[in-house]
């Protein structure tokens, strides 16, 4: 197959594809995009056709699914209609020539999530550090677990192969492990830790995730290491 019409090129054909056949029911998926003013392109996978039927073995072989449609965003793999219709809301959907946005109330929510990382690091800075330390190993093995989740969600959803769910219980376990720790040796690996599920969903992950998430995790993961390691050197200095 000429790569120029491979999967990957045609999903980012567009800000939105759509892979279907002429018997695809979209649900309103079309009507959607066109109220929020998205750009999208249907591709068409007709089964009567010898090299349609090619390519979409190629697509589930790409994406892990087995029905039609199947949405890509961003070339991302997004999911089958439900899956989309949840995910081109007022609130995540791509809007002309700009980027999502979350509500008000959900970018408070998720930005309070940091406080106890903060407050902790800060506590250990000002009084007495150790017993600070462990609820801070606590709460960031919590918090790897709570990343991973979403991985979970995704599988249930049908949104990407079956090896994800690995991916949404290894960091649990390993998290758990890290806590167990004297608090000196699991402060750094768990910043580590929450560092590194932030770059391995990143670089394996990441297909699927909207784009305003994966900007949004970057920047909790890299606050919530630096509070980590920031509670780890007050241990070093005070003890």
């Amino acid at each position: 197959m000429d790569p120029k019409n491979g999967i990957t090129a045609l999903s980012r054909s567009a800000p939105v594809v759509v892979f279907r056949s002429p018997s695809t029911d979209l649900g309103g998926l079309n009507h959607l995009l066109d109220r929020l003013g998205i750009r999208w392109r249907a591709v068409m996978l007709d089964p009567i056709d010898a090299p349609m039927r090619e390519r979409f073995t190629e697509l589930c072989h790409h994406t892990g699914a087995t029905t039609l449609p199947q949405v890509f965003a961003d070339g991302h793999f997004i999911g089958g209609i439900e899956t989309s219709l949840e995910h081109f809301t007022p609130e995540t959907a791509i809007p002309p020539g700009g980027t999502p946005r979350l509500s008000v109330t959900a970018t408070a929510a998720t930005y309070a999530g940091l406080l106890p990382f903060v407050g902790l690091a800060a506590w250990m800075w000002l009084r007495t550090a150790e017993p600070a330390a462990r609820v801070l190993a606590i709460y960031a093995a919590l918090i790897i677990g709570f990343a991973a989740a979403v991985h979970w969600g995704r599988g249930i959803a049908g949104q990407t192969g079956s090896r994800i769910y690995l991916w949404a219980l290894l960091p649990v376990l390993i998290a758990w492990i890290l806590a167990s720790l004297p608090v000196m040796i699991g402060l750094p690996l768990l910043a580590l830790g929450l560092a590194g599920e932030w770059y391995a969903e990143r670089r394996w992950f990441a297909t699927g995730l909207p784009g305003w998430y994966r900007a949004l995790r970057a920047q909790l993961s890299i606050i919530a290491a630096v509070a980590v390691i920031a509670g780890w050197i007050s241990l070093l200095i005070h003890g």
